[in-house]
Formats: C-alpha cells, structure tokens, sequence
C-alpha cells in the first residue's frame, strides 16, 4: 500500500451514494487537516456540514463496512501523535492502519494461487526484510533449532 500511494497508484472504489460519517469538533478539525493523505491513499472525504463528512470512495482493498473503523482508527493516531501538517507522516499512518484492516484473518488459508500472487508482490517491492513496523518477515532457523522448537 505504501509504494502505491508514493507512486499515486491506489485503486479505489467509488461509492453511488455517499457514506456519511459523524464525527465529534475535534475530529472534524484532524480530519480537514488530513485531506490530502487521505487522498493520495484514496479516500475521497469531503465536509457535508457541521461535523458531517461524505466519503465517497475508499481503497479497493477495504470494504464499506470498514470505513467508519478505519477511519476513527486514523483520527486516533493522529490526536496521539499530534502528526498535524506532517503529510508523509500522515500518509504513512493512513497506509498502515488500511493495511491493518485489508489483511486477512490469520485462520483464513491461502491457495497456491494467493499464495504466488502475494510472494509476486513482495518480489516487486525488492523483497523487503522487515515490515512497515520494521517487524522481521523471514526468519532462519537452523535444523537443530526447528527440531527443538518443535518438540512439544
């Protein structure tokens, strides 16, 4: 996600009717501050009146039931951090916390085909080592220790 909004390349999807979100004076304040980030990671958020926003499109990658989380879930960061006018901090935020929600559950298996299609894109971003929360991907270990680790 985060190569794709440096790059302005989100896939979207664009709602017919606008989803509406409610939020308190503060979070109205953040989230007009934040427009631009959340643009280029594409979300299409524009002021409705009062503290009403209209959200008309979202990453392909989240599902409408998830917009109203992700976004709150943003905000929240953003009044922790108080990231205000940090733009490729926000960004970056935005694209971890979309991320977050987009990945799959961790009970769900993958088929060959998800499989090669994800192992195809971690080639394609030069096959980091480390995640985003600089959290190590691959890990080694030696027969010994996958033996021992094994052995309940």
């Amino acid at each position: 996600m985060w190569s794709h909004c440096k790059k302005k390349e989100v896939k979207i999807q664009t709602f017919k009717i606008s989803l509406l979100l409610e939020l308190s004076p503060q979070e109205s304040v953040l989230l007009e501050q934040s427009l631009v980030p959340l643009a280029l990671s594409g979300f299409a958020v524009s002021p409705f009146g009062g503290s009403t926003f209209a959200v008309d499109s979202i990453p392909e990658c989240l599902s409408e039931d998830q917009v109203e989380k992700v976004v709150r879930e943003i905000l929240d960061r953003l009044a922790l951090f108080g990231k205000r006018g940090q733009n490729e901090e926000i960004l970056r935020d935005v694209c971890q916390v979309v991320s977050e929600q987009a990945s799959m559950p961790y009970e769900q298996e993958l088929g060959q085909f998800e499989m090669d299609c994800l192992l195809a894109q971690w080639e394609e971003l030069d096959s980091p080592m480390a995640s985003i929360k600089d959290l190590p991907l691959l890990v080694e270990f030696s027969q010994q220790e996958l033996e021992k680790r094994l052995r309940r």
